[in-house]
């Protein structure tokens, strides 16, 4: 079952990378509009994710930079299906709090509606 992204959080109160993984793999895979590819990375997310849970803590160098490249990736096909005028991303104020966030500057840059006179109307 698939659902249309929200404006809020997905993951917070945690760095780890399987965590991470586990969240933005699990909103991928069923958020509305994923594309084939954006599910085939959001199972190889999962996957990996599940072999962090159970792996001794001494991965290699080549595994951590696996998954922090996973990280990005699906940090940007998220950002990709983030609601209109939204990005997706770590909090401003909660760096471990990653969700769909409202995109001022893009707000900022929408028309503005004007009075009969022309003028702007004010804020």
């Amino acid at each position: 079952m698939t659902h249309k992204a929200t404006v809020g959080s997905i993951s917070h109160g945690t760095l780890k990378i399987d965590d991470l993984l586990e969240a933005f793999g699990w909103e991928l895979q069923h958020i509305e509009g994923a594309t084939t590819e954006h599910l085939a990375l959001a199972n190889e997310a999962r996957q990996l994710a599940h072999a962090y849970t159970f792996a001794d803590s001494d991965e290699t160098e080549d595994e951590a930079d696996r998954a922090n490249d996973l990280v990005d990736k699906l940090t940007e096909a998220l950002n990709e299906l983030a609601p209109a005028y939204c990005y997706f991303s770590a909090h401003e104020g909660d760096g471990s709090d990653f969700g769909f966030w409202p995109s001022m500057e893009a707000i900022e840059e929408l028309p503005r509606i004007q009075n009969v006179e022309g003028e702007d109307i004010p804020d």
